[in-house]
């Protein structure tokens, strides 16, 4: 074998493992980029390819079922459940799988067929998928690694189990299998935040000065769009820490017709206008009279932060929720 011939074999080598690195690096990007549930797309059990990203601003409830398991009647509260939240931003995902004791044996016309004539399924059914092993669906891989989901690492330890979504795609909890759908927490997950908009409260009128102005501004100022009041003030602690999740939520919704206006019950001017300006708190900024005695009567209210999200028609839609929700709440009203 001559020099030429050596080298060209080197260097032919040396390709294939440049460009083996550079496919397994690319592989590892995608993997460890890839951290929101609308990055990935399912199968539908009739064979359809389904973007996660269909469900965007929707509750959901994932859960893995079998026709042939004890806890298969289930199937009949997921139904009546669906219904009475399908129309409020609720959907429920179903993913048959035959990873515990063989108890999804069957294909997915037949899964399909039993789950249609025995229980009158409506809801989202997909194809039969692994939730266990080297082979689990990739999904199932962002519900149950904390590197993918954010939230933690999670066994799924039978058929049934549920994992529920909140609306900005971000998982919330888990639920055993043996825990009905119907159960107390999963209800109160679903419908929190709708009482009060269903009860159509009026937020309380209020009007104060306008930092480093005379100008007074009034909550009315700014019907026609979401506002989200802040009642803070510069000696709390959980006032500071709020920030960064008020900037967050400002920054992607201001352009949406949405306002955050600060309500400081700072006796000290000086003090809440450092506070202000050393924070970034670049939105509309009022401080009471009063240190806020009265503004606490009129919302109730007696520790802060304190978050009230107002709609465009003035009326309370959520109230009393923790800044790290504060994402997760506008999502649900803010289209």
């Amino acid at each position: 074998m001559n020099t030429n011939s050596i080298r060209n074999i080197l260097s032919n080598r040396r390709l294939f493992v440049f460009l083996l690195l550079a496919l397994n690096l690319s592989v590892l990007y995608a993997q460890t980029t890839k951290k929101s549930i609308y990055d990935y797309d399912v199968e539908t059990i009739d064979g359809e390819i389904l973007p996660m990203s269909t469900f965007k601003g929707k509750k959901l409830m994932i859960v893995n079922v079998a026709s042939a398991c004890g806890l298969t009647p289930q199937y009949e509260q997921l139904q009546a459940l669906y219904e009475k939240y399908k129309d409020r931003d609720f959907t429920i995902i179903a993913f048959p799988s035959n990873d515990f004791k063989q108890q999804e044996s069957g294909s997915n016309e037949e899964i399909k067929s039993f789950c249609s004539l025995n229980y009158g399924v409506t809801f989202p059914m997909m194809a039969k998928i692994k939730v266990l092993g080297n082979n689990k669906a990739p999904i199932y891989q962002w519900l149950t690694q904390k590197d993918l989901n954010q939230k933690g690492d999670y066994d799924v330890s039978w058929n049934f189990q549920k994992f529920l979504i909140n609306s900005d795609g971000t998982l919330s909890k888990v639920i055993a299998p043996k825990t009905k759908p119907d159960d107390l927490e999963i209800i109160s997950w679903i419908s929190s935040n709708e009482t009060l908009a269903q009860n159509k409260v009026k937020a309380p009128e209020f009007s104060y000065n306008q930092m480093d102005t005379n100008k007074k501004i009034a909550l009315s100022d700014f019907k026609g769009k979401y506002i989200l009041i802040d009642f803070w003030a510069s000696w709390c602690p959980p006032c500071r820490a709020a920030v960064p999740f008020l900037k967050d939520a400002y920054a992607k919704y201001k352009t949406q017709g949405f306002e955050i206006l600060g309500v400081s019950l700072d006796k000290n001017e000086a003090a809440w206008k450092k506070s202000v300006i050393d924070k970034e708190m670049n939105w509309p900024q009022i401080r009471t009279s009063d240190e806020g005695t009265s503004i606490t009567k009129l919302y109730s209210f007696n520790t802060i932060p304190y978050f009230v999200l107002v709609d465009p028609q003035g009326y309370i839609v959520a109230k009393g929720f923790k800044a790290t929700d504060i994402n997760q709440i506008l999502s649900q009203h803010i289209k």
